[in-house]
């Protein structure tokens, strides 16, 4: 016999454009046997493990509500459980299932929907940054109402089936680039989602060419889905597992601050205090540098009020030298009370350590010398002697605008005190160790 004729009868077509999806594979009865129960037992594995991923995942879901990735995830994991058990003959014929093309169309159009919502869902979850709720709802829009209008009208589903499903492919390139983005931006879990992505991306590809006859090889798609659910699983339990770390941080963190709660207090307590031993100096410099304000003002003040009374009696005498001469003592005066609010703020900076100190050798006949002629215009006005009795080579360290703030002061009041042509004295007494300064007056 030359020639052998086999006749294939269909009940119901699983390929939308008719006839054979794959090739045909011819040989004995026992070895097709064999090899069915083979793919039959890979196939109910691959269910069972998407499946129990599904269950996995609301698991930790029901654990930590806060994070909804997982569920999200478990939405994506029951789609896919869902698709394959549809289009599966061996599956619906194990169960006894029985239904038509046009039914199984609309039967698919709920996993669909599961695996999108699933799918996005979490990506944006994962980087709402780069995915954010505008291009959430945007995606959805386009890829929901098609599978969901087939229970609407089945026809018009199918008429507009190759627009939208260009829409859903632009929408998976979006997430890809998404995930790109994120990856570039050193986000977390980036790298690992985006090599599952891939992964299950070249089975589909693969898959694909599979069923173009094209390439001669067993389907990698079922391995692909496994590898991105084991590395999204892996993604989900390390968010849950530094969130359960972080907490245990805390609580060790709080432990210790109970622990440690009455030395906290102690040393809390302490700094408060040195603050307001602070606040108290900061109130008692504040006091002294009002009351040598006033001090040191008073005198050049008042100096200057008895100067303009004389004014008026010059200026009718008409005796002009005498008034350019009280004129260039007010000028002095002014330019001296101008230094003295200089030094005063210099010793403000000094109490309140915002100036260093800056002690050097001083002679300090000259630097009371130098006192005594910021002074002189108010001893002119009562006709008030000063005479410094220091010898010229004394020397001393200290700082020059302390000493001559100090003297500033004690001159002056000896000023203020002493009657009109009188005396004011300025000596020493050299110890050992120690110079001796005294201000004298009658």
């Amino acid at each position: 016999l030359d020639t052998i004729y086999i006749i294939f009868q269909f009940e119901y077509f699983e390929y939308d454009r008719g006839g054979f999806c794959c090739n045909i594979t011819l040989g004995y009865a026992i070895l097709l046997e064999k090899k069915s129960r083979l793919l039959n037992i890979a196939d109910f594995f691959f269910l069972g493990c998407v499946f129990i991923m599904t269950i996995y995942h609301l698991i930790i879901f029901s654990l930590r509500r806060k994070d909804k990735s997982t569920f999200f995830l478990a939405l994506f994991c029951l789609g896919i459980g869902l698709l394959y058990a549809l289009t599966n003959s061996d599956f619906s014929n194990f169960f006894e299932f029985s239904y038509s093309y046009k039914t199984l169309l609309k039967y698919l159009s709920l996993p669909f929907c599961l695996m999108y919502i699933g799918y996005f869902s979490f990506v944006y979850n994962l980087f709402p940054k780069e995915f954010t709720k505008i291009g959430l709802g945007i995606v959805l829009l386009i890829c929901l109402p098609n599978y969901l209008f087939c229970f609407v009208n089945f026809q018009t589903a199918m008429n507009l089936e190759q627009y939208f499903r260009f829409f859903r492919m632009l929408t998976l390139i979006y997430s890809f680039v998404i995930i790109v983005i994120a990856v570039i931006k050193k986000r977390e879990n980036a790298i690992l989602f985006l090599i599952g992505l891939s992964i299950i991306l070249v089975g589909a590809v693969i898959d694909i060419l599979i069923q173009m006859n094209i390439l001669n090889m067993p389907s990698p798609f079922q391995i692909g889905v496994l590898g991105l659910f084991l590395i999204q699983a892996f993604i989900v339990d390390r968010r849950f597992s530094m969130a359960f770390h972080r907490n245990e941080k805390l609580m060790d963190e709080l432990a210790f601050m109970n622990e440690n709660l009455e030395k906290i207090v102690i040393k809390r307590t302490e700094t408060i205090e040195k603050q307001n031993e602070t606040l108290t100096q900061l109130n008692r410099t504040k006091d002294r540098l009002f009351a040598i304000i006033g001090h040191d003002l008073r005198s050049p003040l008042g100096s200057i009020e008895g100067i303009t009374t004389v004014f008026d009696s010059l200026v009718k005498q008409k005796k002009y030298d005498r008034l350019i001469q009280v004129s260039e003592q007010v000028e002095i005066l002014v330019k001296r009370m101008s230094l003295i609010l200089d030094n005063l703020l210099k010793w403000s900076f000094i109490q309140t350590k915002q100036i260093a100190f800056n002690p050097q050798k001083l002679i300090i006949h000259d630097s009371i010398n130098s006192v005594i002629d910021f002074l002189m215009p108010s001893a002119d006005f009562k006709q008030i002697i000063i005479v410094n009795l220091i010898p010229n080579n004394t020397t001393i360290t200290a700082d020059e605008n302390l000493i001559k703030t100090i003297f500033r002061n004690l001159i002056s009041n000896a000023i203020k005190f002493s009657k009109i042509n009188g005396k004011i004295e300025i000596y020493s007494e050299q110890t050992e160790t120690d110079l001796k300064i005294m201000v004298k007056d009658y």
